[in-house]
């Protein structure tokens, strides 16, 4: 039987059915036109032939006691957390989101309604039975403060770096689209839940200038032929992010057959299913960083990744693999330089990188290098603040080759 799917205002698709004189709208609650309409044909199917209570009962699933495959609910209540969170998996199941980032925003909400109402014994059992109403300007403001009671002066700024974190992480239960999906599941959210969701906590003072200075950066390369003895995963993470401006999570994928050679020259060729703006892009490989990765790869040559460490999620490879080497990265660098600014430690070595190309070769070229989607965020990071002196105990790069980096830049401009 053939159906034609449509949305209704919201974030779900219907679809009209009459049989024996019987009409009804049916919601096949998916967000996909096509899962919309393969459901709906198999509802259908079995409607045509035994009627609404059977496709009710066989193909509906039921869903908080209430059939998938029902009419239009009209405006109910105020949902629970429980509610949203039952909702929230099933709307973002994989690939739309991993496991671990809706365990984490899930985490985040809960977090933030203990914080926010000051109650250090909520279980989740209680939140899940708690209405989303209790999310209101108060409740943002209450937590927000409380995470600020009794810090020290020098920590207010990374206190208040969580408090916009947690926020923000909460929110994604409530995104634009998931709310008119929820819309049309017929749960009613009141003004004071969007106040909540409108609410911007105090701003943290901006630092001035992301890449670390060259008496730091000077510190760091005298300290390294050290850190080779003691901590060989983290001397590889550092060159990579100073030579190649890699970021973390792009340490973790890369694997040993996406180094080439072109004309003598050394490159990362980086797949743009595992890059950050789905490009493919080509990194040149500075000598000096050659030699690393030749001595690396000699101590692990049955290797697939750069970064050796076990696969997690069916083979899908993440920077959480290594998030305790990039920890004791900071540790180092902090032991080196105690009055380092910058938060991201290997973020602020991947600024060094793009400062060092624009100095070397200019804006459009540090651009294309750092794949950076447009020369407003490069500059940001490679600011006029931070191009007072000269490169200090670096060799220069090879310059990209015009087809490209340069050429890549020049198009995200355009």
């Amino acid at each position: 039987m053939d159906i034609e799917v449509y949305k209704r205002g919201g974030s779900l698709y219907y679809f009209r059915l009459q049989i024996d004189g019987r009409r009804r709208q049916v919601c096949t609650r998916q967000l996909n036109p096509k899962d919309a309409q393969k459901w709906g044909e198999a509802y259908a199917a079995v409607a045509d032939m035994h009627g609404f209570d059977a496709a009710d009962e066989s193909v509906g699933r039921k869903v908080d006691g209430q059939s998938a495959a029902a009419p239009a609910p009209k405006r109910a209540t105020c949902p629970t957390f429980g509610q949203v969170v039952a909702e929230f998996r099933r709307l973002t199941a994989d690939p739309i989101l991993s496991r671990r980032t809706q365990r984490d925003v899930i985490s985040a909400a809960q977090l933030v309604v203990r914080e926010g109402l000051r109650d250090a014994n909520l279980t989740t059992e209680a939140w899940e039975r708690l209405n989303v109403d209790v999310l209101t300007r108060k409740l943002a403001t209450d937590f927000e403060v409380g995470r600020l009671k009794g810090t020290a002066p020098e920590r207010v700024n990374s206190v208040l770096h969580s408090v916009h974190s947690y926020l923000r992480q909460a929110r994604v239960l409530f995104s634009e689209r998931l709310l008119g999906a929820y819309a049309d599941l017929g749960w009613d959210f009141p003004t004071s839940f969007h106040i909540f969701l409108h609410y911007k906590p105090r701003r943290p003072v901006a630092v001035v200038g992301r890449s670390p200075s060259d008496q730091e950066m000077e510190t760091l390369f005298a300290a390294a032929h050290r850190l080779r003895e003691e901590d060989p995963v983290v001397y590889v993470i550092f060159c990579l992010a100073i030579y190649t401006g890699l970021r973390r999570a792009e340490m973790g994928r890369m694997r040993w057959d996406w180094l080439t050679v072109i004309n003598g020259q050394p490159y990362l060729e980086f797949p743009a299913s595992f890059a950050k703006n789905k490009k493919t892009d080509r990194i040149p490989i500075a000598p000096e960083l050659q030699s690393v990765l030749d001595w690396w790869r000699g101590l692990h040559p049955t290797e697939q990744y750069v970064l050796p460490g076990p696969v997690l999620h069916g083979g899908k490879v993440i920077a959480i693999r290594h998030e305790d080497a990039f920890r004791r990265l900071g540790v180092w660098i902090k032991t080196q330089c105690p009055n380092w600014r910058q938060r991201k430690k290997a973020h602020a070595l991947r600024a060094y990188f793009g400062r060092r190309m624009r100095e070397t070769y200019g804006l459009v070229v540090a651009q294309g290098s750092m794949r950076h989607s447009t020369s407003q965020l490069t500059d940001l990071y490679t600011g006029k603040d931070d191009l007072k002196g000269k490169v200090l105990s670096m060799p220069a790069l090879p310059r990209p080759t015009p087809d490209t980096t340069v050429a890549s830049a020049a198009q995200d401009q355009r």
